[in-house]
């Protein structure tokens, strides 16, 4: 297996979440961004010390249980840029994700 680049990923699986079998997004496969709560996933915010901190999310955010619910599967948790605060993307901790 291919090392994880942790400039894109923060986590990643096949599937981390599937999702409910049915919907207009049934087979599309996706990654959300480490600002987006993933049920029994720990939210990092794209910060170290955050992260470390941080306990498994109890439920998915709103956006996360709507993709799910239309039948898409979560395949990754994506790098963000520290706390969501840049505008061009840099994250001092990971590098600089690809997809600001």
């Amino acid at each position: 297996m291919a090392a994880t680049d942790n400039a894109v990923w923060r986590e990643h699986g096949t599937p981390l979440v599937t999702g409910s079998g049915s919907g207009p997004l049934h087979g599309v496969r996706l990654a959300v961004k480490d600002v987006h709560a993933v049920k029994d996933h720990r939210l990092g915010a794209g910060n170290p010390a955050w992260l470390a901190e941080a306990e498994p999310q109890p439920a998915h955010s709103w956006a996360v249980a709507a993709l799910l619910a239309a039948g898409a599967d979560i395949t990754g948790i994506a790098q963000t840029d520290e706390f969501a605060y840049s505008l061009n993307g840099t994250n001092a901790h990971y590098g600089t994700p690809p997809n600001p």
